[in-house]
């Protein structure tokens, strides 16, 4: 877990230093994981989009048959 790599980290400085290198890491992994989580939530819209589309014409189809 990031909890273990953190406490390797901690161990090799000393408080002061480890804390902020702790500091710098965590912020990091947050920005990577709210990238990552930005990116998916645009891929479903994009998608999201496109099924609405779709589903329009379907409908458009159906009433044309109908």
């Amino acid at each position: 877990s990031i909890y273990t790599v953190v406490n390797k980290f901690m161990t090799m400085y000393d408080s002061q230093d480890g804390m902020r290198y702790t500091n710098e890491y965590l912020a990091q992994e947050y920005r990577n994981e709210a990238a990552n989580a930005k990116y998916k939530l645009e891929k479903l819209q994009k998608e999201n989009e496109e099924l609405k589309l779709k589903i329009a014409e379907l409908e458009q189809q159906l009433q044309l048959k109908g």
